[in-house]
Parts: structure tokens; C-alpha cells; sequence
């Protein structure tokens, strides 16, 4: 599968990141799941388990996390809570 196909996503949460040490936790986080998971920001899209595609996202707005598996989402969902936006 090419790198530039994205899977439709299964699962959706909005995150705000208001520091870079943060973008390192939730990249370490990112990394922990087996499939891909997409960080969005507007027209933009990079993996969420990259630190430097974090920060290449205009952080101080909410970024939406894409993942493409319930097990992947529900294994890192309650560790996401300190930067989860409530809608």
C-alpha cells in the first residue's frame, strides 16, 4: 500500500497541544499503536508519531487525531485525556 493512502479513519479525537515537551508525550504515545494515526490540522496531515510532524502543525489550534483502528484508539484514548478538547 502506498504511503499516501490513508485508510478511511474509524475514530476521531480533538487534542490541543500547548507545549512542545507535549508534542514529545503524545508522539511517544502515538507510537505505541500499531497502525497508523494521522494528526490533522486544516489541509494538512502528518503521522501523529512523529514529534517534528507535530510540531510542523500550527499547535497552538486544536488538532484532530486520526486513527485508523478501534484497538489503537481505545488502547491510547484515556491517555489523551490531559489534551483531549471536550466539544
Amino acid at each position: 500500500m502506498s504511503e499516501n493512502i490513508m485508510i478511511t479513519p474509524v475514530k476521531y479525537i480533538d487534542i490541543y497541544i500547548p507545549k512542545q515537551s507535549d508534542a514529545l508525550e503524545v508522539a511517544y504515545l502515538m507510537s505505541q499503536c500499531r497502525s497508523k494515526v494521522w494528526a490533522i490540522r486544516g489541509e494538512y496531515r502528518v503521522s501523529a508519531k512523529s514529534v517534528l510532524g507535530l510540531m510542523s502543525l500550527d499547535i497552538s489550534e486544536v488538532v484532530t487525531l486520526a486513527f485508523e483502528t478501534l484497538e489503537d484508539y481505545e488502547n491510547v484514548a484515556r491517555k489523551l485525556v490531559t489534551w483531549e478538547v471536550r466539544k
